[in-house]
């Protein structure tokens, strides 16, 4: 484990030198940074900068982003923006009363509590202000409803309905991914040197040992992937001396492979999101704050008896209503699927459904499905190639049991190939078996913590609002997008705490008058001054390939006027 531990950090030391000169890189640039400002207002708060360099860094999970991003739009169902502290989610005074009310019902957890109290908080005649002068009660339900009703009906004919830009939708990234895509080549090129220098070690130790290109590619390769039947090993004390240095080098060029995976794996374009998921979540939330009771079943009666408390009309209800069919499950009068037409009630399901691919069951056999595959695919191979060739043949047992040693590198070493063609196999087998069987036993290692009880935690925290207005710390009364999405990102422990810090550091460094924001245009480039400055840098690049055969001082001076004499390049302190 020490060792391993050791091999790995070697291996991942040049990735993690460039992702530290990545990561100041993107900390230190500021010219998409007015990308964060879906509002349009002009103005970046400390938690719109955070969020946007996070996105930038990759250090969040997209998939992990449009969740919350789903949870705080279905909170706020009228589109505003931003959250009421006080009634779409519960104030500092209101979680104390909750905590108190508790005291006597101990089974009931605080966000049941909340769910009551805002049942209540619709209920009122009247809408009384929250401890920041903002109004709750009916307000919150009577442009929602009616304005989701209309939203759905609109979707349901094939007119999908013009979403707000999102601030996890803000921008392609394209910049700070092609910084990973650099690092990849290089790491690749790395990787291309350190095995060739392990093949040549390999070679010299296989040429002292007197074995043929067969033996000498087979003993390489099995010492790369670890596999090591043992069959042949260095046994001069030259050759072992060797070995020393040779092993090492193959496990820390394997570890190579892996960090160009990663680096590769951050260049790529980010996955676009189908808006049918984002519609679905709509109609979900939709269905949570029609059903004022929490019971997860939405009555026809119950939407009409309450059609007043929403502001609406009796038909206007129903037609709310049947929004909802065929976006959730529908359940008729028998309590089983009905066949009419009219709906008496609606049951929403715990969890939208899912491929079945994604599930933990699907997951769970699609890994073992995939490690028996590449032991059988082994046991045919060495059971097709070596056959009936030694004085006793291998039985299907013996040749399944060999592949499944070999694919996940234990290499007993009590069958081994014996003849030149089943060691080329072999040998190639190896090195695609155990790259593929490694992937999915560490995938099946983290299913149960990641996908079971990880799962668990991160469905908790997005159902929960309580502690939600802890990040208004300018006492707003209000918490918007970025605020909710950076608060939930530290509620699951899904964003380093040092990070955060130099993020917030690097905000306040760029906000030199105090003023709890940045001015896009003066304390970071708008639109046209990133342009502007994209288009100088560009220009200094091409005159720098043009001056690269010039000599002495006047190369650099020449390069330098050209990219002064960039047209419309900003200057002032507006330039950013």
């Amino acid at each position: 484990a020490v060792v391993g531990g050791v091999l790995g950090g070697l291996a991942n030391l040049y990735l993690d030198r460039k992702a530290q000169d990545i990561e100041r890189k993107i900390i230190e640039s500021t010219t998409w940074v007015h990308k964060a400002d879906v509002a349009g207002t002009g103005k970046l708060s400390q938690c719109d900068y955070v969020l946007f360099k996070l996105q930038q860094l990759q250090h969040v999970d997209g998939g992990l982003l449009d969740r919350i991003s789903d949870a705080f739009h279905n909170l706020d169902m009228e589109g505003k923006g931003f959250l009421r502290i006080g009634s779409e989610v519960p104030s500092k005074h209101q979680v104390a009363q909750m905590q108190k009310r508790l005291l006597a019902c101990p089974g009931v957890s605080l966000q049941d509590a909340w769910k009551i109290m805002k049942f209540d908080l619709l209920r009122e005649p009247s809408a009384p202000k929250s401890e920041h002068g903002s109004e709750h009660g009916s307000e919150h339900g009577v442009i929602s409803l009616r304005t989701m009703a209309v939203a759905s009906r609109t979707e349901q004919h094939g007119e999908p309905s013009q979403a707000k830009r999102r601030v996890t939708q803000c921008h392609d990234f394209k910049w700070s991914r092609g910084l990973w895509r650099a690092v990849a080549s290089e790491t690749l090129k790395l990787t291309l040197v350190l095995l060739v220098v392990y093949l040549f070690l390999g070679l010299l130790i296989a040429r002292a040992e007197g074995l043929d290109p067969s033996e000498a590619w087979y003993f390489i390769v099995s010492s790369l992937t670890t596999v090591g039947p043992g069959d042949y090993a260095p046994t001069r004390q030259s050759t072992r001396g060797l070995a020393v240095a040779f092993i090492p080098l193959g496990l820390v060029s394997l570890g190579c492979v892996f960090s160009y995976t990663v680096a590769a794996q951050r260049s790529r374009p980010l996955a676009v999101r189908p808006p049918t998921q984002t519609q679905l979540a709509r109609k979900r939330a939709f269905f949570k704050l029609a059903d004022l009771d929490g019971d997860g079943r939405l009555d026809r009666h119950e939407v009409i008896e309450n059609a007043e408390l929403f502001g609406l009309t009796a038909a206007q209800a129903e037609e709310v209503f049947d929004s909802l069919v065929g976006q959730v499950q529908a359940v008729g009068p028998s309590g089983g699927p009905s066949g009419g037409e009219e709906k008496d009630f609606l049951v929403l399901d715990e969890d939208p459904p899912r491929p079945w691919r994604e599930s933990v069951a699907g997951k769970a056999w699609s890994s073992a499905a995939q490690l028996y595959f590449w032991a059988l695919l082994g046991g045919l191979l060495i059971k097709g190639v070596l056959g009936e060739r030694q004085e006793q043949p291998l039985t299907w047992i013996d040749a399944f049991y060999f592949g499944m040693v070999s694919s996940t590198t234990i290499g007993y070493g009590d069958i081994v190939p014996e003849t030149s063609l089943c060691r080329w196999v072999m040998s190639f087998y190896f090195l695609v078996a155990t790259i593929n069987v490694g992937g999915v036993l560490s995938g099946a290692v983290d299913l149960y913590v990641t996908d079971i009880l990880g799962e668990e935690i991160i469905r908790k925290i997005l159902d929960s609002t309580i502690w939600v207005h802890k990040v208004d710390i300018e006492a707003t009364g209000r918490v918007t997008e970025a605020e909710y999405i950076l608060f939930k990102l530290q509620q699951m422990q899904k964003v380093d705490a040092g990070l955060l810090d130099r993020l917030a550091d690097r905000f306040r460094e760029l906000d030199t008058g105090g003023k709890g924001f940045l001015a896009i245009g003066v304390d970071v480039p708008n639109k046209i001054q990133a342009a502007t400055k994209l288009k100088a840098e560009a220009a200094t690049e091409v005159a720098g390939k043009k001056q690269s055969g010039a000599k002495g001082k006047g190369g650099k001076v020449n390069a330098l006027n050209h990219a002064n004499a960039a047209p419309g390049l900003a200057s002032g302190p507006a330039s950013g």
